[in-house]
């Protein structure tokens, strides 16, 4: 959904509607993404989709590996199996289409027109297959072909027979279409643990309309009350999007704040306000983003400093249709029983605005990384999850630390793009950060097609660079000082074609 980009948005609006967009991207530049447990890769979202044979005259092709192909598609939704690059083919349009949710409509659709249906492709002609049942070993056994590429077709022999996959329901009512990964062990849903009392609240805009022009932001305030929680707080353990006019609601970001607000301004377009608590923020296809861990929760309410919420919202109209009326908001789910730890994020690298860095035109890997040392902790803490934020460049993520002379990789991802942006769980894997360690944090980029190169800024004509992690204890005075001798205390350099970039620090040392 992200890809529909608006580049004249700032033309079209007034001089206090850019003030408020100004606002509203260094809110978001301040939060970014909320992570909870891993939401998927487009491959993971449609079956055997890490098994889509690639020919090599379509580009970015991998060795596979066991029941692979000899060659496969990592991008399987893209012109170029590199993936992280645009266009989209047929089947990643539809697939977009579709929300990134395999649905019985997408499985029989023929996207490339070569007479299969997209099912048949991938080794679902039944449509019965759902994200919940993964790789199945029934899957794995059969043949694929690439549903967006018309020259890649099955014979006949190769294709599976209808009910030899066990059928799964999608799901109905107000969960269609929407991704929830299994629930955790030891909780009695999704959210909760299972001697949590289960609580729920709704915040919806009233029925704003949106502005009949290109781009428009606004900010909407709601307070929170209950009675039941006590002086140190309830725990907010989950946020879930509610989504009206998904055609035009391009993303919005989540603040906590210290004040209430007047009963009249509850649920209606207002003024920015100084709210300083980053709660996350929503983006298409991203249906829940927050999932605490289970020994941590947001504090909300009683005499904690959280008391209500400021949304604020990007509506995109590029056809500047009028009359269109919008009710979205979110979901917060809370127990009453405060966890054990109170969850904090942190920014391990956060471009915006950068007047002094350009990306460089004609660069296949151009990289801008930051170098810190982590100091302030009482004691280490645990990363709970890890999420990314760029735009239309940037193709590869890595997040790595150097611990007594040792390297670990916290999470990364070489195949990174615009619009699947992800959160991901890092619970069970043991991911910490004590004094001393060394982080680098990159953001990779594709500039191959732009003649000029990119300033970072607030549109997404031009880039950005977010690397975050929620982590527990909370621990107020941890930083990561810059090792960088700039201003900026990140450095930007260029990749070779297969060097690793998780090896940046011993490669690219900071300067």
């Amino acid at each position: 959904q992200l890809v529909d980009i608006w580049t004249r948005g700032q033309q079209s609006a007034t001089a206090n509607e850019m003030t408020r967009n100004a606002a509203f991207h260094l809110a978001l530049a301040t939060s970014l993404w909320t992570f909870g447990r891993g939401f998927p890769n487009l491959r993971t979202v449609v079956p055997n989709g890490d098994r889509v044979p690639c020919r090599e005259e379509f580009g970015g092709c991998e060795p596979g590996v066991g029941a692979e192909p000899d060659l496969v598609c990592p991008g399987v939704g893209h012109a170029n199996c590199q993936g992280a690059t645009m266009p989209l083919n047929a089947f990643g349009k539809d697939l977009k289409d579709a929300q990134y949710v395999w649905t019985t409509t997408l499985c029989q659709k023929d996207s490339d027109g070569d007479g299969l249906t997209n099912g048949q492709e991938l080794g679902d002609p039944c449509c019965t297959w759902s994200i919940e049942q993964g790789f199945s070993e029934k899957l794995l056994n059969y043949a694929t072909s690439h549903p967006g590429d018309p020259k890649s077709v099955l014979q006949e022999s190769e294709m599976p027979e209808c009910g030899d996959i066990d059928p799964s329901a999608e799901p109905e009512g107000e969960d269609a279409g929407k991704f929830y990964p299994n629930i955790p062990d030891g909780r009695k849903d999704f959210f909760f643990l299972q001697d949590e009392t289960e609580k729920a609240q709704e915040f919806i805009i009233k029925q704003h309309k949106i502005a009949a022009f290109n781009t428009e932001y606004i900010d909407v305030s709601f307070n929170f009350e209950d009675e039941d929680c006590p002086d140190e707080g309830c725990h907010i353990v989950g946020l879930e999007s509610i989504v009206d006019q998904g055609d035009f609601l391009h993303h919005y970001v989540l603040d906590g704040c210290e004040q209430t607000f007047p009963e009249h301004e509850i649920g209606h377009a207002d003024w920015p306000r100084l709210c300083s608590f980053n709660l996350g923020a929503w983006v298409p296809g991203m249906d829940i983003f927050l999932l605490a861990p289970d020994k941590a929760g947001i504090p909300i309410g009683g005499k904690s400093a959280l008391q209500s919420f400021q949304l604020r919202v990007h509506y995109n109209n590029p056809e500047s249709l009028a009359g269109i009326e919008d009710s979205s908001g979110f979901r917060m789910y809370y127990t009453t029983k405060p966890r054990e730890n109170n969850l904090q994020m942190f920014h391990l690298l956060r471009i915006v605005l950068d007047p002094i860095h350009r990306i460089p035109a004609q660069k296949e890997r151009a990289f801008v990384t930051r170098s810190c040392v982590i100091e302030g902790l009482q004691e280490p803490v645990t990363i709970a999850s890890i999420g990314y934020h760029a735009h239309l460049l940037a193709s590869e993520m890595y997040t790595d630390v150097f611990r007594d002379g040792e390297h670990q990789q916290i999470w990364g991802d070489k195949y990174w793009t615009f619009d699947n942006q992800y959160i991901e769980d890092l619970m069970g894997s043991n991911k910490t950060l004590k004094n001393g360690d060394v982080v680098q944090a990159t953001c990779v980029y594709n500039s191959m097609e732009q003649s000029l190169s990119t300033a970072f800024g607030l549109t997404n004509a031009q880039e950005m660079c977010f690397h975050s992690i929620y982590y527990y204890p909370e621990q107020s005075a941890m930083k990561c000082k810059p090792l960088s001798r700039g201003l900026t205390g990140y450095y930007i350099g260029e990749l070779a074609p297969l060097e690793d970039g998780s090896k940046l620090y011993l490669n690219h040392p900071p300067r």
